[in-house]
């Protein structure tokens, strides 16, 4: 409750923890359904991605990435978007307050804006924001439009760049000049990569077409603009997209028909997505959904498989994008302590 009280409200946290007891009800206005033991599933998004940071801070590795994290929707004060706290947000804070570290760069290629954080911090001069995203005309949470730069004494620290549906990796490669000269105009102490999946071709429920050479590109170039300004300090985070629950189906019927015993772990947000009932019928093993029982570190991302013999795997577009990332993140390995999963 510490670490979360660096940048949500009291009575948030303890609303969480109530409905967390119930599992009952909505976090926020009807997106976020409260389930049992949301308030540790939640925690440990933001544990991870604390843990990753003492890991840099420290000096254990020039770069941090936490594939489960990046819940930028969530408010000081409520839950919003299926984001119940705000590990960003929480990190931003923790920066600020434990480390000295004032002067932040946030750069969010997710397809949905990632208002949690820019309504959190747009009067904030000291967060250097940017944001490529799907035109909120189309798509949830409907802001971030290229009129928002900030408020106040932050005028001008906040850059928003909305995209037409159907954006693809020109369209990318056209606009992220503007961000890279915006970033190294802020000269940050720190930079924050914010890399939702759900900006790649095929996510169900958005529009974009990137694809996840976008995703590495944008990572690599952040990378070398934190070794020029922040001592290679930098934390890349994203949740991994609806994508992952259905391109899952795809994958458990290939693992069965080459002869594996399955079973499937399903996070209550992917529930939302992708029914457990015909992972069940496929699988002919009832569908796991207490997965922080079931994971060795008891830390989630939206959906695994798991081949009982020996081995855990996820949908084949969330290796591309994992894979992508990691070759961004790193001209030298990253030791495993500086990878949480």
């Amino acid at each position: 409750a510490e670490d979360l009280a660096l940048f949500h409200t009291a009575d948030y946290i303890a609303r969480v923890h109530r409905q967390s007891a119930s599992g009952e009800g909505y976090l926020d206005y009807g997106d976020t359904p409260a389930f049992p033991g949301v308030y540790e599933a939640a925690s440990a998004v933001v544990g991870s991605v604390l843990d990753g940071l003492e890991n840099l801070i420290e000096g254990r590795c020039r770069r941090v990435f936490v594939p489960i994290a990046g819940l930028h929707h969530a408010r000081r004060d409520t839950a919003a978007g299926f984001c119940v706290f705000n590990d960003i947000g929480v990190l931003i804070e923790a920066l600020r307050r434990r480390h000295r570290i004032r002067r932040v760069a946030y750069v969010d290629i997710d397809a949905h804006h990632g208002d949690g954080v820019f309504y959190s911090f747009e009067d904030d001069p000291d967060l250097v924001f940017a944001d490529i995203h799907e035109d909120g005309r189309y798509l949830y949470p409907g802001t971030g439009s290229a009129s928002e730069t900030g408020r106040g004494a932050a005028i001008g620290t906040k850059l928003n760049i909305p995209l037409e549906p159907g954006a693809d990796d020109g369209a990318f490669q056209r606009v992220w000049p503007r961000v890279e000269e915006f970033v190294r105009a802020g000269r940050p102490e720190f930079v924050i990569l914010q890399a939702g999946a759900d900006s790649i071709a095929g996510d169900p429920i958005t529009h974009m077409r990137f694809s996840p050479a976008s995703h590495a590109f944008a990572t690599t170039r952040l990378c070398a603009l934190a070794d020029e300004f922040c001592q290679g300090r930098l934390i890349g985070l994203g949740v991994t997209g609806s994508i992952a629950a259905y391109k899952a189906v795809e994958l458990l019927r290939l693992l069965l028909a080459e002869g594996a015993d399955v079973v499937v772990l399903l996070s209550p947000s992917a529930a939302r997505f992708v029914g457990p009932l015909s992972f069940a019928a496929l699988s002919r093993h009832p569908v796991e959904t207490e997965v922080l029982d079931l994971l060795p570190d008891g830390r989630i991302g939206h959906i695994v498989i798991a081949d009982t013999a020996d081995a855990i795997v996820v949908a084949p577009a969330t290796a591309h994008w994992l894979g992508a990332m990691a070759n961004g993140l790193a001209t030298d390995p990253i030791p495993p302590p500086c990878i949480p999963t």
